[in-house]
């Protein structure tokens, strides 16, 4: 379940990380793609890149 809410993502004052999670929705292929957060200040800082890997979700395995 993707946890971005309206706000985007909020570290708050005195953390320096949070966890995010994300939903890719299912038509979208198999891929790799780089991304990376801007903050919306003044100075606009962006993180540093990272790799996002959209994967097929794993299949539930069948009731015997």
């Amino acid at each position: 379940m993707a946890d971005i809410g309206l706000n985007g993502v909020l570290i708050p004052k005195g953390e320096s990380e949070r966890q995010i999670f994300f939903n890719a929705a299912k038509w979208v292929p198999e891929q790799d793609r780089l991304f990376y957060m801007i903050e919306q200040q003044a100075g606009r800082q962006t993180s540093r890149p990272v790799m996002l890997k959209v994967r097929k979700a794993a299949q539930a395995a069948s009731a015997k």
